[in-house]
């Protein structure tokens, strides 16, 4: 799979190391020599990961003689010692050397200054995966990230497409500023929720999810369909079981729904008393559920390496809407093709029942009907024959599911599909 990013751009403090104890023994050493006391040191770990000055004018009103004062003892500490006092995130290492063999370029971008920022990564002994290193100026001159960013974007460094990854509100807003994608994690410093307000194509959680999606290794995405009492909810949480216990991430969902926005979609879709809604409201209702729904959880999970396991998408559209309401196949798809973009399923099992079969194992569990449920015979048969086109047609993405067996026999058709597809299940 391809890279998603030719060129990535990395901040250091709280991204690829652990630099806090280093930052903050630095600064309470320059504000001893002040005789100002601290009585909180965790508030200093808002220091990591800003420039340096703005952070002291921020919590301690610094300016002027002042404030140069403050970062000249700071660097006392800090240049012989503090910077030392600094460990690599675990797996760190291994990401860089691996995309280093992918081909991608790396370059630091880091708001600390650029000496200093050097012989850091020498002493941890990975300069060699950077091919450019731009940090801030001793003099502040260029200090802030969107101003460093840019600086790296002018001098010509960027090859093909490019991202910033960072772990403070300043990266992901100075990639935002520049027009790139910024790519947040949560190991480092950030406090709670100031990287959502900068609008960041995705957050990762651990290091090993970003490498993968660096490394293209996005997650899969795997689809359920089928009429109504096919079993095929029973069978994707036995599914979601199998995998999690074999040590996947699995976000499990569904549509119409599986966000706040999309569930509202949902009841209105679903409420019997709507019965005279129109086929053309009804498709862009779902597309539009669909919308919020890809973007809100599908793409963010995916781009973390996870598995996606969604009761029903797309192909219940385009059977439902489509071939049921009569709408048409092309149509219906020429209604989602925004939203959803490029995120089809990699796999979509199809659960094959007779649907009257369907609505007698509803019947028998006391299931009420909803708005679709209550469409019909008629309506319901060419549901039927549409999912069936569809598998005709896409045989590689659609794998057909013999739903009228018993519940065993359909699990290990649901497992032999997703073995050969992902190899990624032992029996």
């Amino acid at each position: 799979m391809r890279v998603p990013f030719d060129t990535v751009l990395f901040d250091l403090d709280g991204t690829l190391s652990d630099s806090k104890e280093g930052i903050i023994h630095s600064i309470l050493y320059a504000l001893d020599k002040l005789y100002i006391k601290e009585d909180n040191p965790r508030k200093l770990e808002a220091f990591v990961g800003p420039a340096l000055r703005d952070s002291f004018r921020r919590y301690y009103g610094m300016e002027g003689e002042q404030l140069e004062q403050v970062v000249k003892l700071y660097r006392e500490y800090f240049v012989p010692k503090g910077m030392f006092e600094n460990e690599l995130y675990p797996g760190i290492r291994e990401m860089l050397a691996e995309l280093k063999e992918a081909g991608v370029r790396i370059i630091l971008c880091t708001a600390k200054p650029e000496i200093y920022a050097r012989q850091i990564l020498e002493h941890f002994d990975i300069l060699r995966y950077f091919d450019y290193v731009k940090g801030a100026s001793l003099d502040a001159s260029l200090g802030k990230k969107r101003d460093i960013i840019r600086c790296v974007l002018d001098e010509g460094w960027v090859t093909g497409r490019c991202a910033m990854v960072g772990d403070r509100r300043d990266d992901l807003q100075g990639a935002r500023d520049n027009e790139i994608p910024g790519l947040g994690v949560r190991w480092g410093y950030g406090l709670p929720g100031e990287m959502e307000g900068c609008d960041p194509a995705a957050i990762f959680e651990r290091v090993e999810d970003l490498k993968r999606f660096l490394l293209g290794q996005r997650g899969y995405f795997i689809t359920f369909e089928g009429q109504d009492g096919a079993g095929k909810t029973t069978q994707m949480k036995r599914l979601q079981q199998a995998l999690e216990e074999r040590g996947y991430c699995v976000r499990i969902t569904r549509e119409p729904g599986g966000c706040p926005i999309s569930e509202q979609i949902r009841e209105i879709l679903l409420n019997i008393g709507n019965g005279e809604m129109d086929g053309v409201c009804e498709a862009y209702l779902y597309a539009a559920a669909r919308a919020q729904h890809v973007r809100q959880v599908i793409v963010p999970a995916l781009m973390r390496g996870e598995i996606v396991l969604s009761d029903r998408f797309i192909d219940s559209s385009l059977a439902y809407q489509g071939a049921g309401r009569g709408l048409g196949v092309e149509r219906v798809a020429q209604i989602n093709r925004e939203a959803i973009g490029e995120w089809m399923p990699d796999l979509t099992l199809y659960f094959s029942l007779d649907p009257e079969s369907g609505m007698q194992r509803n019947a028998t569990g006391g299931k009420t009907l909803d708005r679709m449920e209550a469409a019909g015979e008629d309506f319901r048969a060419r549901v039927r024959a549409g999912f069936m086109e569809l598998a005709k047609s896409q045989p590689g993405r659609i794998r057909v599911v013999d739903a009228d067996r018993s519940l065993e026999d359909v699990w290990q058709q649901v497992l032999s599909a997703v073995q050969e597809y992902l190899h990624l299940i032992r029996t």
